[in-house]
């Protein structure tokens, strides 16, 4: 048997007045979740899968505007350097 003296009860009843607290809020901030998501104009997709077919995406190499092929600036560094010897 445990004694009632030693606090527990008390911490107890304490301890769960926190916790329904600390549900309560949470229960307000998804509810303002919900209610922001519902009327946010953000397009959501209806269909079950994707808009588009991830297939369909054609890389190219980026181009500049000369139409040269663009080289990272880390090799063209380097051949500056061999330049300049």
């Amino acid at each position: 048997m445990m004694d009632s003296d030693d606090g527990f009860d008390d911490w107890m009843r304490n301890h769960m007045r926190m916790m329904n607290e600390m549900m309560r809020m949470q229960n307000a901030q998804i509810q303002a979740l919900e209610q922001l998501i519902a009327s946010s104009s953000y397009p959501r997709r209806t269909s079950s899968h994707s808009s588009f077919e991830p297939t369909e995406i054609q890389y190219q190499n980026p181009k500049t505007v000369d139409g040269e092929a663009f080289v990272p600036r880390s090799s063209r560094v380097s051949e500056k350097r061999h330049n300049d010897d």
